[in-house]
């Protein structure tokens, strides 16, 4: 599950996405995250969750003849793995095991996902639509807490397999993406 981490791994920051275009310029960023599962021992099923016709004949079509990496492959595929961790505050692999114990329903690791997209974006090219997919998250289930209403009770790092030091974690995502004229804007819709 999730061989393409949530769709990270497609859309990759440019100068990552840059070296394997270099390597390869009809290749998909997608083949190499699927060709690499495919490799890993007692793997024997990959879901691969696709959102288009698109990208489910792109991943048949990367099965139908799937290839194993080369040695070169495997190098690029770590510098690609050191930017993208080099780029990534938060170090959650979206595993969800958090949210199930946290009493004030917070959608953890959506907020970190975003958090971690924004802060990808704004390095490369000044995005600042952090905020809006924040307040996105928080207004499609009125029952989300905010990540400013964590009670930091710690039940959720209990259950993290990264360790991560969730409640102080939450108070950053608050910091950096609660823009009150954002918030404004999606909880009055």
């Amino acid at each position: 599950m999730e061989p393409v981490k949530g769709g990270a791994l497609a859309n990759l920051p440019e100068n990552a996405e840059k070296l394997f275009k270099e390597y390869d310029e009809n290749s998909e960023n997608v083949s190499y995250a699927l060709r690499f599962c495919n490799e890993l021992d007692n793997v024997f099923m990959i879901l691969n969750g696709v959102s288009s016709l698109e990208q489910m004949k792109s991943s048949i079509n990367i099965f139908k003849d799937i290839q194993p990496l080369t040695k070169e492959e495997h190098e690029i595929i770590d510098q690609v793995k050191d930017i993208v961790n080099d780029l990534t505050p938060i170090k959650c692999t979206e595993c969800n095991y958090c949210i199930e114990h946290c009493p004030v329903n917070i959608p953890i690791s959506k907020y970190f996902s975003t958090y971690n997209t924004y802060h990808i974006n704004k390095t490369q090219n000044g995005d600042e639509m952090g905020a809006s997919v924040y307040y996105l998250v928080l207004s499609e289930n009125e029952e989300n807490g905010a990540a400013n209403e964590c009670v930091e009770c710690g039940a959720c790092m209990k259950y993290c397999p990264q360790h991560l030091e969730i409640p102080d974690l939450l108070k950053e995502v608050d910091k950096e993406l609660n823009d009150p004229g954002i918030r404004e804007f999606f909880i009055s819709e």
